[in-house]
């Protein structure tokens, strides 16, 4: 008998951001390949765009690693930085 052992990957992030205009929170889903492309996001309440960039502890770690590796984003930046 075959035994199938499928691949636990992490599909989807969710990164929990308050709006620069009225305060309001908002939960933002990312996929891996939407990561290194966030600059920010258009409010669930008065749907205006805050502008954004993710830090290394709003990733996972291999996720982090794999965007270092592949230097995408300016709006990407290690937590020392803030």
């Amino acid at each position: 008998m075959i035994s199938f052992q499928p691949s636990r990957q992490l599909l989807l992030i969710e990164i929990e951001r308050r709006c620069g205009h009225c305060k309001a929170r908002n939960a933002v889903g990312l996929t891996k390949d939407e990561t290194p492309a966030y600059h920010g996001f258009a409010c669930e309440t008065c749907e205006r765009w805050t502008e954004d960039f993710l830090l290394e502890r709003d990733l996972p770690d291999d996720w982090w690693e794999d965007l270092q590796i592949r230097s995408f984003d300016q709006h990407i930046l290690p937590d020392d930085r803030e």
